[in-house]
């Protein structure tokens, strides 16, 4: 047998012609231009829905009212009915003339929230609720509730006082 016959001199890994420089796989510039207006309309979108934040919340309070209003039970009296109404007109003037008191805007968003579940089988109970809420937006609700009358240094609540009492002072206490 013979042997194959060896090349005089060994394959270089590289020969051939020289590599030119690396080609760029992928998208590309299309891709660069494309996310780039993508970005930018998210960014109009974005500037316009702050623009006109004011008015979605009073588009979709209007929406809720109607909703609500179709939805009410049969147990809600006409002064019910007409103070809700009355509530979400102040709720909508206050949205507008951005007097709004933000404390109530999240009381009405939980009131919101909860009704909306169950807007099918609303109670008299939530209605009253909403209406409340509403009302607060327009500042013309009840605030927060009242705390308990602050103690002065020294002074110790009597067990079972009325809330609202006024403390006795501690034995050795200078009363004011």
């Amino acid at each position: 047998m013979s042997d194959p016959q060896r090349p005089a001199t060994d394959p270089q890994p590289f020969e051939g012609e020289p590599v030119g420089p690396a080609t760029f796989s992928g998208c590309g510039k299309p891709a660069v231009i494309g996310c780039t207006a993508v970005l930018i309309l998210l960014a109009l979108g974005l500037l316009v829905i702050v623009w006109k934040a004011g008015d979605l919340v009073r588009w979709s309070l209007g929406q809720y009212r109607e909703t609500v209003i179709e939805h009410l039970p049969d147990d809600v009296t006409a002064a019910d009915r007409e103070r809700l109404e009355a509530a979400f007109d102040a709720a909508l003037e206050a949205l507008t003339s951005g007097r709004a008191d933000p404390a109530g805007l999240q009381d009405l968003q939980r009131a919101m929230s909860a009704t909306g579940r169950r807007i099918q089988n609303l109670s008299r109970d939530d209605v009253l609720e909403l209406t409340r809420a509403l009302e607060r937006v327009a500042g013309g609700g009840e605030s927060a509730p009242e705390s308990a009358p602050e103690l002065e240094p020294g002074a110790v609540p009597e067990p079972g006082a009325p809330p609202g009492a006024a403390p006795e002072p501690r034995p050795g206490s200078v009363a004011a």
